[in-house]
């Protein structure tokens, strides 16, 4: 070899010499006996000889002795061996393991004896509080009091994740009135440490207490929201042609009616529209037709900003952060507005909008062929529901269903490549929120997502503002809603559900009254809804609690947020019989609410106001200010269980 003491660092040795001592050092660690073999710069480096001495002295029932003579007879230099040690010598260890060093034994460590697991010594001889067990017996965890009196932990495996702290069927979380909540996966309460440090076992509090019931509740709703989290991937149509629609469908928000203005008049790196807009002409409602020439423009607001827009436009620029890309026309977004105002459901499956949406289709086909693009349609995003707020839960339900099943066979028809699409659902509220306040529509829409693994839940608009006649959303509103719709389908793009924001359990107890929600980012918090100019907070935060007595509202509740995604509402008297918990009616809150999550995504778009204070959407507190993503509940009504 030539030695040549070359250095390593920055970027290793291109001396022909270096490579030629590298080569032989390479050839006798693959194919020598030795053990050691010493590299160019000197190190001592272990080939493969060492590796299978490693891999046989793992063979430890072979390898193990009754005492370390034994152990150093039978093995060779750099193998392993365990030593037995009896009951009466070694106590609570099973036995030692130890490495032959040139005839030598040197420790490594030692194993604990598994029949004395059950009282772990930690600070003395403490015996544990609580013994974590799976079904077949084996101890997986311990709980013990420590020397100063407060609560320690030990596992044989490591509980610790990016997702919390847990393990397999045990996880633990932390509430105001308890700083350890243990459940199952079933999300029921097994062991319970107040804040005091004292421990409570949910079995020996002979009934459920308050504080029982928040643990229980908080439980339970984080195991429901923990599933959203999950990594998911399924086989409908991704963003990944050259050109990539997001078609809008539904009744007037589904295409930025009485928006009154615009605001996006640029187009985010190559985003486009068929037509001069997203929507076409209103010419003839029951067919699609362009605005000016059928050909592909820029992605603009023109003539009133919808929130497709804005939608497409955020949802390109967090596809090309993800890539970690600047620009990428390779991959083109677009946008197309298909629905008609004032359209019930069945008007969308078999009416007059029907016949808008397939004709719409047929023009995007053909002129993406003329274009020259490989095209798909990677996204159906529905805003509709306002036309059947007195239909029944059941009737709205099955017309989602159709209505979806009706849309990917023909979308399918007619692009034979394109997979069935991913559909996203707004829903329903504010003015139209009903009547009736049994918020048929929005639970359908709710639960329509819940029971489908390809229809997704963007959420209410009820928490922006409208515009002075107090239906359809100011032209910022709208766009600040694209941008939320953005975060949901990216999130669904990159493999994980959007978590249904609801209430998920109810249950009261005397005047009191606890209800857990769905938190897409705890905690749940409160946030202020626009009704018209004014930030809004209700003095009951949108509930209405209904009992065979009446129903309660405004002072009469007391409304406080007690868990990371659970909310006491105290009554002004007693409940008795039937319980029902409304959020967001209309026949008092007008179909608003405060449940907001804490969410700190912010969009790139900000509430942009002219330089006139008596414009409808002129508000010192959003002007110039990014819009706030947080998410917010759904409107919805459940009912509380008594305990």
């Amino acid at each position: 070899m030539y030695n040549t003491n070359n250095p390593v660092e920055p970027n290793g040795s291109s001396d022909p010499r270096d490579i030629g001592d590298n080569a032989q050092v390479l050839d006798l660690l693959l194919n020598s006996d030795k053990v050691v073999v010493t590299g160019r710069t000197g190190k001592q480096l272990k080939g493969i000889a060492a590796l299978k001495s490693i891999i046989t002295s793992l063979d430890l029932g072979s390898f193990t002795f009754a005492d370390i003579a034994s152990g150093l007879a039978g093995t060779t230099t750099g193998q392993f061996f365990r030593v037995v040690i009896s009951q009466s010598n070694g106590g609570d260890i099973a036995w030692s393991i130890y490495q032959n060093n040139a005839g030598s034994a040197v420790f490594i460590t030692s194993v604990a004896n598994t029949s004395k697991l059950d009282r772990i010594q930690f600070d003395g001889s403490q015996d544990s509080l609580l013994n974590i067990v799976d079904s077949d017996g084996n101890l997986a965890g311990v709980f013990y009091t420590k020397a100063d009196g407060t609560l320690g932990f030990r596992s044989k495996t490591e509980l610790t994740s990016d997702n919390g702290f847990g393990g397999d069927g045990y996880t633990m979380s932390s509430t105001v009135d308890f700083s350890l909540v243990l459940t199952d996966s079933e999300g029921n309460v097994s062991y319970l440490v107040n804040n005091d440090g004292s421990q409570v076992s949910a079995s020996s509090t002979g009934g459920s207490t308050n504080t029982d019931i928040v643990a229980e509740l908080t439980a339970s709703a984080g195991a429901q929201s923990y599933g959203a989290s999950v990594i998911r991937f399924h086989h409908n149509q991704a963003p990944s042609k050259k050109l990539n629609m997001f078609i809008s469908y539904g009744q007037s928000y589904s295409n930025g009616s009485d928006s009154e203005r615009t605001l996006t008049l640029s187009a985010y790196d190559g985003c486009v529209m068929l037509g001069g807009t997203t929507y076409g002409t209103w010419g003839n409602n029951g067919a699609f037709s362009p605005t000016g020439s059928a050909v592909f423009k820029p992605l603009i607001a023109s003539e009133k900003e919808s929130h497709s827009v804005g939608m497409v436009n955020e949802l390109k620029r967090l596809r090309n952060r993800a890539h970690g890309v600047a620009s990428d026309t390779d991959h083109l977004y677009g946008s197309m507005e298909l629905g008609i105002g004032s359209r019930s459901i069945q008007q969308c499956i078999d009416g007059d909008a029907w016949g808008r949406f397939t004709t719409g289709i047929d023009l995007l086909v053909t002129t993406a062929a003329s274009a020259g693009y490989k095209f798909c349609i990677a996204g159906l995003i529905n805003l509709q529901g306002e036309n059947d707020v007195g239909q029944t839960y059941d009737y709205y339900y099955g017309k989602l269903g159709e209505l979806k099943d009706k849309i990917n066979a023909y979308i399918v028809s007619k692009i034979p490549d394109n997979a069935n699409v991913d559909f996203y659902l707004s829903q329903t509220g504010a003015a139209f929120a009903g009547p009736p306040d049994a918020q048929n529509i929005p639970k359908a829409q709710m639960d329509f997502c819940r029971d489908n693994f390809d229809v997704h839940f963007m959420g209410p608009y009820q928490h922006l503002q409208a515009t002075t006649q107090g239906i359809h959303l100011v032209a910022n509103s709208y766009r600040w809603y694209g941008a939320n719709a953005a975060k949901v389908i990216n999130r669904v793009l990159s493999g994980q559900e959007q978590t249904i924001f609801r209430m998920n359990q109810a249950k009261h107890s005397g005047s009191e009254l606890y209800v857990s929600f769905n938190v897409p980012c705890p905690p749940i918090s409160f946030g202020a809804v626009y009704v018209n100019k004014t930030a809004t907070t209700f003095a009951d935060k949108g509930f209405t609690v209904t009992d065979s007595s009446g129903s309660l509202s405004g002072s009469s509740l007391t409304v406080s947020i007690v868990s990371p995604n659970t909310i006491k509402i105290s009554c002004s008297r007693t409940l008795t019989g039937a319980v029902t918990v409304t959020l967001g009616d209309k026949s008092i809150h007008n179909g608003r609410h405060n449940i907001c999550d804490s969410d700190p995504s912010v969009s790139y778009y900000k509430w942009e106001v002219g330089s006139d204070t008596t414009a409808p959407d002129y508000i010192p507190d959003l002007n110039g200010k990014a819009y706030p993503l947080k998410n917010w509940a759904g409107l919805d009504r459940i009912t509380s269980e008594a305990v």
